[in-house]
Formats: structure tokens, C-alpha cells, sequence
């Protein structure tokens, strides 16, 4: 991992919010509230995941990329109940007595083979209501130490999706597509369009919110550079 992009990261995750930003991947024709309304019975769900980043991967030809670095995707088994086919982070539901930065290691180990003990973690995005399955999500952002062995769970996990961050911090990178909801309604929704895949919804929330702080960061770092030359 270049150590740029290691500072980047540590100061992306080190920003306490994001003053003066609206996150241009809500869809308020899909009534999304910020958190589980209080009149809904019960306690709801929780659950985490991890935004998860590997060294880039380019077969020893160079690309012209300024940051070596994949963020790790995968899409969701066709024959699962929620969700199916869908693009997320690897992640799941809590286990008793477990935090959420725990589920989110051991749903990575379990969902794509990576062990803990080669994963760094920087900190957490917000939190994310999904309201067609009535859970609350915490994401988390780490780092795979060296490279990485990865090991498909083919029950929960139909592919694991590299996606070069350079292209995700291009503007370009934000787009509009149609989209199909789990009762059949049709929606054009913001994306990130990742090859043939459509990132939106909750995860391109998530993508969204960490890519403004390295954003926020890379400018942050440059300014600091230049103020000490």
C-alpha cells in the first residue's frame, strides 16, 4: 500500500462529519428515512459491514493511476431473500453478544476469505437504514495487509468485484440508471456504474460518503504539503 494513500485514509476516516455536504445518492422517491422510524414495532435489525481496499491489481502494466487501490465489492447470491443479486459489501447480521465492527470481520472472513488478522481497520461511515428489510447498517473501512487470498462463500456470494477507486473518485464515475426493487417498482436511481454493475441504494450511499472524505482528505494533504515547502 503506498503511504499516501495510507495518510489519505487515515485522515478520510479521521473527520468527525462532513459539514456542508448532501449525499447525491438519496432517492427521496424511495422514502428512505435516515433511521428506523420510531412507530415501527419491535427493535428492528442490525447488522455491518466492511468497505474493504486491496492493493490495485494491474498485471504489472502501468495505468497512469494515481491511487493503487481496489475497492472490494461483492454481488449477492440470485437465490438469496433479500437483496439477491445485489451489489454490496461483504457484511450480515449480528450474532448475539457481538458488536458491529466484530460482524463486520467475521461476515468478511465467512462471505470472501479474508482472516482478521490481515485486515486494518481506519473507522466507521454512518449508518444506514434499508427499509425493505428493516435493518440498520454500520459500515466500516479497512485495509487488506499484503495480497490478498480470497476464498468465495458461492452460497451467499455470486462474485467478489474490484473496483479501482480512481475510477469511483471520478465525477464521471456518478451516473443514473433503472433499477428494480424487491415488490417490482422501477425507479431511476443515482449509481456507480463498476463494469457491467450498478452500485446504488444503501452501498452507494456508503461509497458516496467515503469517497467525499478522501476527497476532503486528499485536499486536506495537499494543502499541508504545500504549506510546508
Amino acid at each position: 500500500m503506498e503511504i499516501s494513500f495510507r495518510q489519505q485514509l487515515i485522515v478520510a476516516m479521521g473527520q468527525t462529519n462532513l459539514k456542508d455536504w448532501q449525499s447525491p445518492l438519496d432517492v427521496p422517491n424511495l422514502d428512505r428515512p435516515q433511521k428506523r422510524p420510531a412507530n415501527l414495532p419491535g427493535d428492528g435489525k442490525t447488522a455491518a459491514v466492511l468497505a474493504l481496499f486491496c492493493e490495485q491489481r494491474n498485471n504489472g502494466k502501468p495505468d497512469g493511476s494515481t491511487i493503487k487501490a481496489d475497492l472490494l465489492l461483492t454481488q449477492r447470491a440470485l437465490n438469496l431473500s433479500n437483496h439477491a443479486g445485489q451489489i454490496s459489501f461483504p457484511g450480515g447480521r449480528l450474532e448475539p453478544g457481538e458488536s458491529t465492527e466484530q460482524a463486520a470481520i467475521r461476515e468478511t472472513e465467512e462471505e470472501i476469505g479474508i482472516q482478521e488478522s490481515k485486515i486494518e481497520l481506519f473507522g466507521q461511515l454512518t449508518s444506514v437504514y434499508i427499509p425493505p428489510s428493516d435493518f440498520t447498517v454500520t459500515p466500516y473501512v479497512g485495509w487488506i495487509r499484503g495480497e490478498p487470498n480470497f476464498k468465495r462463500c458461492q452460497r451467499e456470494v455470486e462474485r467478489i468485484i474490484r473496483a479501482p477507486l480512481n475510477h469511483l473518485m471520478d465525477p464521471q464515475a456518478l451516473t443514473s440508471g433503472t433499477v428494480t426493487r424487491s415488490n417490482g417498482t422501477t425507479h431511476e436511481v443515482p449509481c456507480y456504474q463498476i463494469g457491467s454493475h450498478q452500485v446504488w441504494g444503501a452501498t452507494a450511499m456508503m461509497v458516496g460518503e467515503l469517497v467525499e472524505r478522501l476527497r476532503r482528505a486528499e485536499k486536506a494533504l495537499a494543502g499541508s504539503a504545500s504549506r510546508e515547502k
